[in-house]
């Protein structure tokens, strides 16, 4: 499929990325969690009900029943539904879970509020989060609970595997970042090597047959991972239909690069980076074209983009960066050089 198809991963995936900047969440609704009765937090009900009360996200509003909509946009912003979250959440209370990893955080609500449930019913002794978005929330909640950890990386490069393969314990894991078949068996493929049949238990929620690539990921690899684990079955999906995105560690710049022929070297060296292909950035002409020469795909093209802001210290407006500007590195870097600076810190409109 060409990748500029309106119906490509890619074009879908554009779509979204000007909700890409990460949202500080109000960590004040964890109380909620912390101070109801364990009763009423192991009633899938009445757990189905305070959900809503702890803040549910907006990113995609048109994916949340009407009725949900005034719980959106404020507090946790947790990006899964209520009736499904809430028997997910009760199902884990009986398994003594000690370790947590969560692929996919997006703004943290559903991270925090799975650890926050999980310390009222055990010794919850690590909670790790991931992303290819940062997430500052993460890293002020860490602050109060010392054991949680966050990585900014994309799942789909070798330091994925390496972070998981480095964890001394892996009791639950989450994953909720890409949304293609061939990503979700890459990231599902380094747990299922990390899990330890003595200990481990690698929790599958079964999910319907979704046009995104997850659902076969997840029927085509329940096989495998039951001979092992064991699984949570539901009649439906856990979370909706919705790609993610984050990116390694860089390094700033000093100041905003000038001229065209700096900012050019500097788009190569990114995607050199991205590709994880020595020396591509003396290879690739001015003229390449970044989708269809360098060949990114969904997810790469989001990393690029982040990095390409925090490099640059532009703000991207991607409601005005249109497909054509990636025809070419050089039409890109002229674009980004009419774009306004944004300073290291600096808020973004």
């Amino acid at each position: 499929m060409n990748p500029l198809d309106p119906d490509s991963v890619l074009a879908r995936s554009w779509k979204k990325l000007k909700r890409l900047h990460p949202l500080a969440i109000d960590l004040r609704p964890l109380e909620l969690l912390r101070s109801a009765p364990l009763e009423q937090l192991l009633d899938p009900e009445l757990l189905r009900d305070l959900i809503p009360r702890l803040g549910l996200n907006d990113d995609g509003l048109e994916e949340m029943p009407p009725e949900l909509h005034a719980a959106c946009g404020v507090g946790l912003r947790i990006w899964q539904y209520p009736i499904q979250f809430a028997p997910y959440l009760v199902a884990l209370a009986r398994l003594g879970v000690r370790s947590y990893l969560e692929v996919g955080v997006r703004h943290g609500g559903t991270f925090v509020a799975t650890v926050e449930y999980l310390l009222r019913f055990g010794a919850l002794e690590r909670a790790q989060g991931i992303d290819i978005m940062p997430c500052p929330t993460l890293e002020q909640y860490a602050v109060e609970r010392p054991f949680v950890r966050f990585a900014r990386m994309n799942t789909q490069a070798p330091a994925f595997a390496e972070l998981v393969a480095a964890l001394p314990t892996l009791d639950l894991a989450l994953v909720d970042a890409n949304h293609t078949e061939h990503e979700c068996r890459r990231e599902c493929a380094h747990l299922v090597r990390r899990a330890d049949s003595r200990s481990a238990r690698y929790r599958q929620l079964r999910l319907p047959r979704r046009a995104d690539g997850v659902g076969r990921a997840a029927r085509a690899g329940r096989a495998r991972l039951l001979r092992v684990h064991s699984a949570i079955r539901r009649t439906r999906a856990l979370h909706g239909h919705r790609p993610r995105g984050a990116t390694t560690g860089n390094q700033r710049c000093s100041g905003r690069l000038e001229g065209s022929a700096a900012m050019i070297r500097t788009l190569k060296e990114i995607l050199e980076k991205i590709k994880l292909s020595p020396g591509l950035a003396d290879r690739l002409a001015d003229s390449a074209d970044i989708v269809a020469e360098v060949g990114l795909d969904s997810l790469e093209m989001m990393e690029f983009l982040l990095e390409v802001e925090s490099r640059l210290e532009v703000e991207i407006d991607f409601d005005q960066l249109d497909f054509s500007y990636l025809s070419s590195i050089e039409k890109l870097a002229q674009h980004l050089a009419s774009r306004p600076r944004v300073p290291p810190g600096g808020a973004r409109s």
